[in-house]
């Protein structure tokens, strides 16, 4: 069978009760739509997002079970054992997770399975809430450029999707029209040799269906439009700007930084002369791991040693581990190591409009 045989059977075939995730990206793809950029997140939203964990260790000192049950009252809000998301991180130290891995394991799922669903095949919401991921340790470690393989490394990877048990990601529900649900971001299913790990994601999977199916352009009569393929032609609903460097690890909470002023870059426009912006003070408020200890913090000294060390490195994350300086013409970074008296300043980043690509411009 030829390659193009071999890749219309894959476009038409139907969702697997097991898939293999072989299709590594050099590029990692997130949510880019105004309303699903919050969904590969850790914070309170009321938008798509992931519900942060509570540190554990300190439930248990307080006598209480270390997981939390999750519903939805009765105005749509996500509640936590009964209480408002808001109301109830008041109460709890919140335990933040590295996102990255996540995002990257979420592109993954993406370039897997666009076309197929693009094309209209029976990736229903039940299949899709059931299907079990089958993921090489080699090509896990190739998508967060680890260099080389050892027994530690596998127990690492498998120790970060352990961190995600318990953990709920919130979005627009399949399975009830109009509500919300709660379901969980990444379940370990085991591993069956030093080279697989299984894995279920009811969350990352509903939102890739979610993501792509609500860009999906229609008929005045609503019926979806296709080209000569066959496949539905789409909004642009997906953005393609970091590196698997990004993953490493390194840089800590200034990744968060990069992730959220790259969302403020796509989402301001790409025509020249575009001038996207955003104040120190919102730009820490978006990220709030990094705000939750910094204004828990009370020396001067000690909030301006947070600033430098998060903002040096945020310069050099968006030179070296994304392609903003190739996506957008001339593209202009602020370099400003703010202190605690430049809060209110504002960071621009001028350019002279957006470089066309195709994994974006698919309609």
């Amino acid at each position: 069978m030829d390659d193009k045989s071999l890749k219309d059977k894959e476009e038409k075939t139907p969702l697997d009760a097991e898939e293999i995730l072989d299709k590594i990206t050099s590029i990692i793809g997130v949510p880019s739509t105004m309303d699903l950029w919050d969904s590969l997140s850790m914070k309170i939203s009321d938008k798509p997002h992931i519900i942060p964990k509570v540190v554990k260790e300190k439930l248990v000192a307080k006598g209480m079970p270390d997981f939390s049950i999750f519903t939805i009252g009765p105005d749509g809000e996500v509640l936590i054992d009964g209480l408002p998301e808001a109301e109830y991180f008041k109460m709890h130290d919140m335990d933040f997770l590295d996102m990255w891995p996540l995002r990257s394991f979420y592109s993954t799922l993406l370039e897997k399975f666009r076309d197929r669903i693009r094309m209209g095949t029976d990736i229903t919401p039940q299949a899709v809430s059931e299907f079990t991921a089958i993921v090489s340790v080699t090509d896990m470690m190739k998508s967060t450029q680890a260099n080389k393989f050892s027994s530690a490394t596998r127990k690492r990877l498998i120790q970060s999707i352990a961190a995600y048990n318990g953990v709920e990601g919130v979005l627009p529900s399949p399975f009830k029209q109009g509500e919300l649900g709660t379901f969980p971001v990444l379940i370990y299913e085991g591993a069956p040799d030093d080279e697989t790990i299984l894995v279920k994601s009811p969350y990352l999977n509903f939102l890739m269906l979610y993501s792509l199916s609500e860009s999906f352009k229609k008929s005045r009569g609503r019926d979806i439009l296709r080209d000569s393929k066959g496949r539905a032609l789409m909004a642009p609903n997906t953005s393609y700007l970091f590196k698997p460097t990004i993953s490493n690890g390194s840089y800590g909470v200034a990744r968060e930084f990069a992730y959220e002023v790259c969302h403020v870059i796509e989402s301001a426009g790409s025509r020249p002369g575009t001038v996207p912006h955003i104040s120190v003070r919102e730009l820490i408020a978006r990220v709030p791991e990094f705000e939750h200890k910094f204004y828990k913090t009370k020396r001067t000294s000690n909030r301006n040693t947070m600033l430098e060390r998060a903002f040096s490195r945020l310069w050099k994350i968006l030179k070296e581990d994304t392609i903003l300086e190739q996506r957008y013409k001339n593209i202009r970074f602020p370099n400003l190591i703010p202190t605690v008296s430049l809060l209110d300043t504002v960071l621009e980043f001028p350019h002279n409009g957006k470089v066309k690509d195709e994994k974006e411009d698919i309609s």
